[in-house]
């Protein structure tokens, strides 16, 4: 390593021609993580700290070949994998020795089975450190880290990845506590500066505070870094180069870290002097003080604030030393001296009691407070750390909210009761129809009529309860049961529609309808077919389709069907209960196959009547035997309306004619005398003259 290599190509053919390189030195061979499969597992610390950190190094490096968008041609890189402990975190490269410090690095997250081969850039940066975008706790990324430079690098550094601070950012302001006390806190280090912002020519390491007036009156205050303070607050270490600029005033209300809000320069960044130079140039715009100076100590005053007036203040680490920054009002309890004191509060509001709302908003939101916990009937609810909590349930609401930072918290409850508006639709009459006693009393099922009048409205979250009088449904006494007796007909009844957690509360959110029992008329007819047969058995296996509709009229019997409905069933127990209808169109199951038809009337609850018939199929008997005992002791041909009947015997000749044919042969012959026992041929002219022949066999 270290020594010079000279390569030479020469030409064996002519001994003039011979080419040499430039001289090549080989500082060491390429680390183990020279690519991204071989990336090293970096450590993480679970705080703002770096005592963790991990070796690397760039000398013998070469380029990965992977994509970079912040540098055109890489010529060396080093990788390295960690698992994210937070959604984000700050990764600076430290402890940089060798060629050079010009450092940059990038993110990258795999999205393959094997991650390195498919790598997607979530940043790249050609600094020494970063705040990454959101990431997701447990997922494992990749930091590639190379030299900006064109040149190889012999470079040795310290990678650390660690929790990024808080308050890098103006959204994310800390909170200046307590009257006569001091501010304490780790300053920022390895965080890359915001840009030039007023008199600020470098913005690194930026810490972002919030100052409220609790008494109006002139605030002096003093910020001090160090790397070291003793027990009475004196700073007993080395002194950091401090910087700050402040900006107010502000409302508690309004938005300050809005971009525009806060003033950038005099009029443009550059333009704003140092307090310790021009000392009379501030406020400017909303610039209340600025400085931008060597000192590790620095003065403001906030001159007439206002109580509840709000400060932005931006404290920078110039030094990029790790250390503490001291925040303090140095004027305070002294006569005319404002306070930057401002207790914490929360007020929920008034208990609600809510007609007709769905949910309703909880507004918890307090100046300095930094996190909240709510509790619903003094349990806990989880995951809502919010200042807004969107209720729906009724219950006793309770909210803590904490000034983390001062160590306070404040406190209150509210009572929400939910009742939705109820709404009583008109329902149609409750009609049915006389008994064979025909007094015009009859018992009445009132909860048919709840789905109607709730409508739309969950009948789990509302109830039904019926009066006989408006006053009653209205004070909600005396309920009636269901069943229920009519005693007059028609008889109105009244329907009260109320939010189930609403009853009893006498809120007033309940709704009213009514609607009349109605006794119509007699229980309708229903006339049985007999026996509907079908006698076009093509296949002879005794199964036909039946249009069950065709037996409506019968059934009906001239009877309005415009008031009836017809429906039919399989057995009896589902004609009763009206289940299982049939489609019309039906094929018998067996042969024959009895069926339940229903009439009901369509204007009247339960008001219906059962009948029932049969479906045959009608089929040709293949033998009689006409002895008498009641069984096949004729040639029965039901349903064939047969016009004509031949009988001949095996010989051909005619032994049995009989026009608009009875089923009246028994096996005689046209003169009556008794056939011998055989095989008979019939031909049987049927219907609008169809003509069927086959066999039947004559037996005794």
């Amino acid at each position: 390593f270290l020594t010079d290599i000279i390569i030479t190509v020469s030409n064996d053919q002519d001994v003039n021609c011979i080419i040499n390189s430039d001289p090549i030195q080989l500082y060491a061979c390429p680390p183990a993580n020279d690519n991204c499969s071989g990336s090293i597992e970096a450590v993480v610390n679970t705080d703002q700290s770096c005592l963790l950190t991990t070796s690397g190094t760039l000398s013998g490096a070469s380029p990965s070949g992977n994509a970079s968008s912040c540098l055109a041609s890489a010529d060396d890189d080093v990788w390295f994998n960690f698992v994210a402990l937070s959604e984000v975190q700050l990764i600076s490269v430290v402890d940089i020795t060798g060629s050079t410090t010009n450092l940059g690095h990038a993110l990258y997250i795999g999205t393959g089975d094997v991650d390195c081969t498919t790598l997607t850039e979530l940043y790249c940066s050609n600094d020494t450190s970063s705040i990454t975008p959101d990431l997701t706790p447990g997922a494992t990324y990749y930091v590639r880290i190379f030299s900006n430079g064109t040149d190889n690098e012999n470079v040795d550094f310290e990678l650390c990845i660690k929790d990024a601070p808080d308050n890098t950012a103006c959204e994310n302001a800390s909170n200046f506590c307590g009257e006569g006390g001091a501010l304490y806190g780790s300053n920022i280090f390895d965080f890359p500066s915001l840009g030039q912002i007023a008199c600020l020519y470098t913005t690194p390491n930026p810490s972002w505070n919030i100052l409220q007036v609790g008494e109006s009156g002139n605030i002096d205050i003093q910020i001090v870094q160090n790397t070291a303070f003793d027990d009475n607050g004196n700073p007993v270490g080395n002194g950091l180069d401090v910087d700050f600029v402040l900006w107010g005033p502000f409302d508690s209300s309004e938005n300050f870290c809005e971009d525009g809000v806060l003033d950038q320069g005099c009029p443009d960044p550059g333009n704003c002097p140092n307090n310790t130079s021009n000392p009379n140039f501030y406020p400017y715009g909303n610039i209340v003080d600025c400085s931008y100076s060597v000192y590790s100590v620095e003065n403001l005053t906030i001159e007439n604030a206002v109580s509840g007036e709000i400060y932005v203040l931006l404290v920078t680490n110039y030094s990029n030393q790790s250390g503490i920054i001291q925040i303090e009002q140095t004027n305070a309890g002294q006569t005319g001296a404002g306070s930057t004191i401002a207790s914490i509060e929360v007020d929920l509001g008034e208990s609600q009691d809510l007609c007709g709302y769905p949910n309703y908003e909880l507004n918890a939101n307090s100046p300095f407070a930094d996190y909240y916990e709510w509790y619903q009937d003094g349990v806990m609810i989880a995951d809502a750390n919010d200042a807004i909590l969107e209720v729906t349930d009724t219950a006793v609401y309770s909210v803590i909210v904490y000034d983390q930072e001062c160590s306070a918290t404040a406190e209150d409850s509210v009572t929400i009761n939910f009742y939705s508006e109820a709404v009583a639709n008109q329902a149609d009459n409750l009609v049915t129809c006389d008994d064979s006693s025909a007094d015009e009393i009859e018992d009445f099922d009132l909860s048919i009529m709840s789905n109607s009048i709730l409508g739309d409205q969950d009948s789990s979250e509302f109830v039904v309860t019926y009066f006989l009088s408006i006053s009653d449904a209205q004070n909600n006494i005396s309920p009636i049961s269901s069943p229920y007796t009519n005693i007059a007909n028609p008889q109105t009844i009244y329907a009260r529609v109320e939010h189930i957690n609403a009853v009893g509360s006498s809120s007033g959110c309940f709704a009213t309808t009514s609607f009349d029992l109605v006794i119509s008329g007699p229980t309708p007819d229903a006339i049985s077919p007999g026996e509907v047969i079908i006698c076009t058995d093509q296949s002879e296996d005794g199964i036909e389709s039946f249009n069950l509709s065709d037996q409506d009229d019968i059934i009906l019997s001239g009877q309005d069907s415009e008031l009836f409905d017809i429906s039919y069933y399989l057995s009896e127990e589902d004609a009763l209960n009206s289940t299982n209808a049939l489609d019309p169109i039906i094929e018998n199951s067996t042969n024959p196959q009895a069926i339940y038809a229903r009439v009901e009337s369509n204007e009247a609850y339960d008001c219906y009547t059962i009948t029932s018939f049969n479906l045959a199929v009608c089929q040709i008997p293949e033998g009689i035997s006409p002895n008498g005992d009641g069984y096949n002791d004729a040639f029965i041909l039901n349903g064939f309306n047969v016009n004509t009947l031949y009988i001949y015997n095996r010989y051909g000749t005619l032994v049995y004619k009989s026009n608009n044919y009875n089923n009246d042969w028994e096996g005689q012959s046209n003169d009556g005398k008794k056939l011998p026992v055989g095989t008979y041929f019939y031909h049987m002219i049927h219907d609008d003259n169809l003509n069927k022949t086959g066999w039947v066999y004559l037996n005794y």
